[in-house]
């Protein structure tokens, strides 16, 4: 059995969105504040495949000085910006303007891809455009998945929506309950655990249900749990880790009347999906995407010790005459 080992880190993702009318400012596709200079630093921008993310481009300095992506319409003065990506990305809210949204194509194999851009002046200056443009590379990666249980198919031998692992007896030591995944560190898992007093057919004893049938970590009334592990680096684009999900010791609950008499008692765990750092950051033009979302449910049972009934036997007087 492994040690106690439980992590429990709220994070907080805030996408902010102001939606005014028709013009070609980025506000349709974010804040400012949000983007990074891909030029000055070169990078590769990372995203899940199938995904739409947006992008935008500053105007030549000479013609629009002090531009402000939040307030200045690029489009205003006949500007205009060619977008031109590789085979496999397709362009959204393309009509001329500054800014862009891409999707690259689900291909199951990370691709990366090009996107060019150009500026170009209006015909009533000539109608010029930057021959060459400025280009980023876009790194279509996997999305997130779930590999194995190594707790509940290694330690339990069991299997997703399989018969549940039973055992007699108060548990002695913690267990780690965790699975291998691939992705980019920080990993979020939505999962859940009922635990629940049973009968001797398996039926739930309405009532006693000791922390609750459910206890979601990803309800809007609780708070959402991350796992740490592995590496933030974008330099590989499935770095396995395992997540541990909880340190549990599997004990029965008490008798809901009396509190002391331990009852057969059911845990039951569902592992409803999965994001990662990328995936979460591809979804920054909507809502959260869980990954692997087959709910896969594993079941540990507790059962108490029989209590040896007595003995019964014909009586002494039955040959009574």
């Amino acid at each position: 059995m492994k040690k106690t080992n439980i992590f429990k880190i709220v994070m907080t993702l805030v996408l902010a969105f102001v939606i005014t009318g028709a013009s070609a400012q980025i506000l349709g596709v974010g804040e400012a504040t949000d983007y990074e200079d891909a030029t000055t630093v070169p990078v590769i921008s990372y995203m899940t495949e199938g995904t739409t993310m947006p992008l935008w481009v500053m105007p030549d300095d000479l013609y629009q000085p002090g531009y402000d992506p939040e307030t200045d319409d690029a489009t205003a003065t006949g500007h205009t910006w060619t977008w031109t990506p590789d085979a496999g990305i397709a362009l959204g809210s393309d009509d001329g303007d500054n800014y862009v949204t891409i999707t690259p194509a689900v291909t199951g194999t990370q691709t990366d891809y090009t996107v060019n851009v150009k500026e170009n002046l209006p015909s009533s200056m000539g109608g010029c455009g930057d021959p060459t443009g400025t280009d980023i590379t876009i790194r279509s990666v996997l999305a997130p998945a779930i590999n194995d249980f190594n707790t509940f198919e290694t330690v339990f031998g069991i299997t997703s929506g399989g018969a549940a692992y039973e055992y007699c007896g108060n548990q002695t030591g913690a267990t780690d309950i965790d699975i291998s995944i691939n992705g980019f560190a920080a990993f979020q898992v939505d999962w859940s655990v009922a635990i629940e007093e049973i009968d001797g057919t398996g039926a739930t004893v309405v009532g006693n249900t000791n922390n609750g049938v459910l206890i979601d970590y990803t309800a809007a009334t609780g708070t959402p749990q991350e796992f740490l592990s592995g590496s933030n680096s974008l330099t590989r684009s499935e770095p396995s880790a395992d997540l541990i999900l909880e340190s549990r010791t599997f004990i029965m609950i008490k008798d809901e009347a009396d509190g002391t008499t331990d009852r057969r008692t059911k845990y039951t765990y569902t592992i409803n999906g999965i994001t990662d750092n990328i995936s979460r950051k591809s979804d920054y033009l909507g809502a959260t995407t869980w990954y692997d979302n087959g709910g896969y449910v594993f079941t540990v049972i507790v059962n108490p010790a029989p209590v040896t009934g007595p003995i019964y036997h014909i009586p002494n007087d039955f040959g009574n005459l």
